[in-house]
């Protein structure tokens, strides 16, 4: 069954990352979103404990939604895509607890981020990208053991050589693609679904003007919404569409309460399921 005007998810940290998460739920639930894409923490090194990763799924439970997918988390100390192996390996545990979290709550991806890294270095840059491919093949293992797999998401810059090379290394099973279509405006790499549809594994959906990342509501920047549903069909995406945006990001919504953006952010998805034609993808 594909996607229907129902099943539409949104990204837990629109508005808090890491605070309560009960009144966020209760938000997305009463704007009708099904499911949510986990961005609590996405930038801090913790790890959750089963216990916590319990009391979310029964907060879950309570308010009728679903864990779609899940960001993974990275900081400065630690983080997967690095050639420093004290910093890798403090990430790999990272990796390891957020894929145990989407298993037991009962999603299907983790999405990780390309390395940082100065272009104009490739040797830098190339010492960066090995060291991610070491980080997805030591958890190779767990993502099987879990059906679990990465999504690699692209950034908003033009994607170094690297970043194709990955995906010829690992599997469709073990390393798919997460389409983020606000870095895509800003890159001006908007055939990356067209290029990448065979390993679509999640979703960052939103909008901005093409000159920074402000993750504003579908409709309300330049990001050609036609040709990125269209791809998304043609790619035979099988996933609820994720909303990626932020109220505070682009100056668009000051003064807007967090339920208004909610319930507008589930209006401007829904029309864009309706204008692009008739579900399912």
């Amino acid at each position: 069954m594909g996607i229907g005007e129902a099943d539409i998810s949104i990204t837990t940290d629109f508005h808090d990352d890491g605070g309560p998460i009960e009144p966020r739920l209760a938000m997305f639930a009463e704007a009708g979103f099904t499911h949510i894409h986990w961005c609590e923490h996405w930038s801090r090194d913790f790890l959750y404990e089963d216990f916590y990763t319990a009391g979310v799924g029964r907060l879950l439970d309570s308010y009728g939604l679903k864990l779609l997918d899940t960001h993974g988390a990275q900081t400065a100390s630690a983080s997967p895509a690095v050639a420093d192996e004290t910093v890798r390996r403090r990430g790999v545990r990272l990796l390891e607890n957020r894929i145990r979290f989407t298993r037991m709550l009962g999603g299907d991806c983790v999405v990780i981020h390309p390395p940082p890294g100065d272009a104009a270095d490739p040797a830098k840059r190339g010492e960066l990208w090995a060291g991610l491919a070491r980080s997805i093949e030591q958890v190779a293992r767990i993502c099987e053991d879990s059906k679990v797999r990465l999504a690699l998401e692209n950034a908003a810059a033009p994607r170094p050589p690297e970043f194709d090379a990955l995906f010829r290394s690992f599997p469709p099973d073990l390393l798919g693609f997460c389409f983020d279509s606000g870095h895509a405006n800003i890159s001006g790499e908007s055939d990356l679904v067209e290029i990448f549809g065979n390993r679509l594994a999640a979703l960052h959906l939103h909008d901005n003007c093409g000159t920074r990342d402000e993750h504003a509501l579908p409709g309300d920047g330049t990001v050609s919404w036609g040709r990125v549903i269209s791809a998304l069909r043609a790619a035979r995406y099988r996933k609820p569409v994720n909303l990626e945006v932020g109220i505070a990001n682009s100056g668009l919504y000051d003064g807007v309460a967090p339920a208004d953006f909610v319930r507008e952010a589930f209006r401007k998805a829904t029309e864009l399921i309706r204008s692009s034609g008739a579900p399912p993808f």
